[in-house]
């Protein structure tokens, strides 16, 4: 039942030509698919000869992250024990992306004199450290950020004089990582289709534009661009695309973007790698795999090139995507506060990769799990528990990373659901080890991810009836998060009915009744019908009379642990005043995941009795700080975690919850096809084009 998908390490071999400014497309590695042990694969690739670490710097491991490796960000090292042998990360630890660690470093063979700013590095030392265990910071006379990152650095280059240390690319100058992000997490149920005008509302950036916008801020671009900076890579931006969680995104709109970033990578000239921010459940029209079939394009056009990807952590993981990637890094916190650090990652492992430092061996597993979406969070639960056993396994030798990837339900594809992704330094017996131990716990705590919410007037009678404030009601199923219209109104008239005051709604998707409130002025009393446009079937439209409170253009700055930094838009956004009850009516569809989203208009969800969120998770980043309570509301929406009220056609079964059985994922009901374009399930499938491989489903046969 298991989707296995092994891959054996590359072996040493000769650099290739150059590729000229128009590349051809170039084979795929083979691959050998065998019933138990998965895939084995015979390539090259290029591998720089060992590189010693230039003098003044230290060695050890951070606890925090262990397989973390070449940490290179100039940053001064503070004691903070009297032992020499317990210092701590300090200001820029990229292994985890807080300003100042804290986490305990084992330094091993290494030498430190408390107080001193200059370590004495051994001349053998280093080399005595196993790979994946060596972790390098250069202790150079640089106090807080390098300034690598000041505007002065030419355009589209970070790469300045000043970064401590600038490796040699292929072209014999500073390494070049070419960097793009295309992101979008398709809900196959919305109707909404995903077209230019959706990403244009969202984020659509090109070239340059992309490293001043994202440059440091919480996301994955951003970690990628800090990387880069402090490690004086040259970074050839394409471009930025991402849209709001909707129905599948318009074809025309992924070709464009596709040939877009395909041309600019043809006219980058030498690469050393690949750095791609993908979100991993992105369906086009007529394409259930968007990311597969971008990556396969890649790699067409870059040939050995290492290709480091990060994906989300609801990513619907395929065939193609391991296949094609060097790594795919997937966060590991939801909500996702980790975006960052996972591109500081991602850029650090593909300069490692790129020098021929360490050669990834990768385990894929796809356990026959749909975990609901409330059933994903990561401090507490089955996916804690999980990645408790990922964060020891990853802190082993050898282990590069370790993904639990939980999946995006909604999708209503084949390869929907949880997977687990183990990369570990040339041993594909450990990769395979971990990943069936990882699969096999998943399993076993599938009942765990089972998730109930309260009804409507329960909920509110519940806020209500509790001391102090603000008492929150997640709108889990109306997340536009999570592909939902966010506009429905079962919370918002249950709440009217009932006479509370001192509430807020935030944030109700309705284009056109903002407009009548920007028309009508702050003051103003207006009539409306509010919410319920965008899928009836989920609720109707409310009619209400309020007053105008404010209005505002929709523009603010995301302060919370949440792409922190990053403008946020959501176009023309009105306040409507409904007897104490403040429905934040916005034009572009946004998930309220950080207060900034309420105070930008004028008010202060603290002092508020009751905040109703359309969100599923995320929200409890920025919100359990002030919270009173948190009351997860099963209302109508697209986004439910209720998998019951969906239709799924496509998606591979038997699959849990939507089938349910007892014993192990084998033990399950016959096989069912899932879709009119899935290919039969055989012990071994031919290739569609020389180079391609297609896997074997291990155990399905």
């Amino acid at each position: 039942m298991y989707h296995r998908v092994t891959r054996g390490p590359a072996v040493s071999g000769r650099r290739p030509r150059q590729r000229t400014m128009v590349a051809l497309p170039r084979p795929l590695p083979a691959w050998r698919y065998s019933s138990r042990g998965g895939a084995k694969m015979s390539s090259t690739t290029q591998r720089a000869s060992s590189v010693r670490p230039p003098w003044g710097t230290w060695g050890g491991v951070c606890q925090k992250s262990p397989a973390f490796t070449w940490c290179s960000t100039p940053s001064w090292m503070r004691i903070h024990s009297p032992s020499r042998h317990t210092p701590h990360c300090s200001l820029a630890c990229e292994c985890t992306g807080e300003t100042e660690c804290g986490s305990s470093v084992t330094t091993d063979s290494i030498a430190f004199t408390p107080g001193n700013t200059r370590a004495v590095t051994p001349a053998a030392s280093w080399r005595t450290m196993p790979p994946s265990r060596r972790l390098w910071k250069h202790v150079a006379s640089v106090i807080g950020r390098p300034p690598s990152l000041n505007r002065n650095t030419r355009p589209f280059t970070l790469s300045p004089p000043s970064a401590p240390h600038i490796p040699r690319g292929r072209s014999g100058g500073p390494v070049r990582f070419f960097v793009a992000m295309l992101s979008h997490e398709t809900n196959t149920f919305s109707s909404i289709r995903t077209d230019r005008a959706q990403f244009e509302a969202h984020d659509l950036r090109y070239g340059g534009e992309l490293l001043e916008a994202y440059r440091g801020t919480g996301t994955c671009l951003g970690g990628m661009i800090d990387t880069a900076g402090a490690r004086g890579i040259t970074l050839v931006p394409s471009l930025a695309a991402t849209a709001s969680p909707a129905g599948r995104v318009a074809k025309e709109f992924y070709g464009e973007a596709r040939d877009r970033l395909l041309a600019d990578l043809h006219a980058a000239g030498p690469l050393d790698g690949v750095l791609l921010d993908l979100h991993g459940a992105m369906v086009v029209e007529g394409l259930d795999d968007g990311e597969g079939d971008l990556l396969r394009a890649v790699r067409a056009a870059v040939g050995a090139t290492p290709i480091a990807v990060t994906l989300d952590f609801h990513a619907n993981v395929t065939r193609a995507m391991v296949e094609t990637a060097t790594l795919l890094h997937g966060y590991k916190t939801y909500p996702h506060v980790d975006m960052d650090a996972r591109g500081r990652e991602a850029t650090a492992r593909l300069a490692e990769v790129a020098a021929g430092r360490i050669r990834p061996t990768i385990a894929y597993r796809q356990p026959p799990l749909l975990p609901p979406i409330a059933g994903q969070l990561t401090t507490r639960g089955p996916m804690r528990r999980l990645y408790d056993l990922a964060d020891a396994m990853e802190a082993r030798a050898g282990v590069l990373s370790v993904s639990i990837f939980a999946g995006f339900p909604l999708a209503d594809i084949h390869d929907a659901g949880l997977s687990i992704y183990v990369a570990t330094d040339g041993d594909q017996a450990l990769a395979d080890a971990l990943a069936d131990e990882l699969a096999a716990a998943a399993w076993s705590l599938r009942r765990e991810f089972l998730h109930t919410a309260l009804p409507v007037k329960d909920a509110v009678a519940r806020a209500l009836a509790l001391d102090g404030r603000p008492v929150v009601l997640a709108d889990i199923a109306d997340n536009t998060g999570g592909g939902a219209g966010g506009d429905t109104t079962e919370i918002l008239r249950e709440v009217l009915r009932v006479g509370a005051r001192s509430a807020t709604v935030a944030c109700l998707w309705d284009p056109a009744a903002a407009r009548a409130c920007v028309e009508a002025g702050v003051g103003a009393t207006v009539s409306l019908a509010v919410g319920g446009k965008v899928d009836p079937t989920h609720g109707a439209p409310l009619a209400v009379t309020g007053r105008v409170r404010t209005l505002s253009d929709g523009r603010f700055v995301y302060k919370g642990p949440m792409m922190r930094g990053l403008e946020g838009r959501v176009g023309p956004t009105a306040v409507l005043d409904v007897s104490d009850v403040k429905i934040i009516l916005i034009s572009h569809r946004r998930q309220a995941l950080d207060p900034e989203m309420i105070r930008f208009v004028g008010i202060d969800p603290a002092a508020e009795k009751i905040l109703v969120v359309k969100s599923s998770i995320h929200y409890r980043a920025a919100f359990e700080p002030i919270a009173r309570a948190i009351l997860e509301v099963d209302a109508p929406g697209l986004s439910s975690s209720n998998l019951e009220r969906f239709a799924f056609t496509r998606v591979r079964r038997p699959i849990f919850p939507l089938d349910q059985w007892e014993g192990g994922p084998r033990d399950g009901p016959p096989m069912q096809m899932g879709g009119p374009e899935m290919a039969p399930q055989t012990p071994h499938a031919a290739r569609s084009r020389p180079g391609e491989a297609v896997a074997r489903l291990d155990g399905q046969d």
